[in-house]
């Protein structure tokens, strides 16, 4: 999930752009947050983001990719209980976070 959502940061962020990833924990989950400044997407396209096989117009046309990796990664979030959230502006970039299980800490 987190490779998928680097990848995709970095393929979508111009040179000169950022790609951060960050994580806080939570009682029994780390938030996972992979924060870029791409180009973004458009409000309307969100609904669709995580259907298998879609991409966005502007996306098609300009990478390669089958339109899967979003919709493996919120599947296996999902799957786990979790939810997997995208917070996106068009010119500005995207923030996606998804929460995964807390390794033990000793006491």
């Amino acid at each position: 999930m987190l490779i998928n959502l680097v990848g995709n940061a970095i393929k979508f962020t111009p040179r000169g752009g950022r790609v951060s990833v960050c994580g806080q924990r939570h009682g029994d989950f780390v938030e996972i947050a992979v924060e870029d400044t791409g180009r973004g997407i458009a409000r309307e396209e969100l609904p669709r983001l995580f259907d298998p096989f879609w991409r966005s117009g502007a996306e098609a046309a300009q990478t390669r990719g089958a339109g899967l990796g979003l919709a493996i990664a919120k599947g296996l979030v999902t799957a786990h209980g979790g939810t997997m959230r995208v917070d996106s502006v068009v010119g500005a970039g995207s923030t996606f976070t998804l929460p995964l299980a807390a390794p033990a800490l000793p006491h």
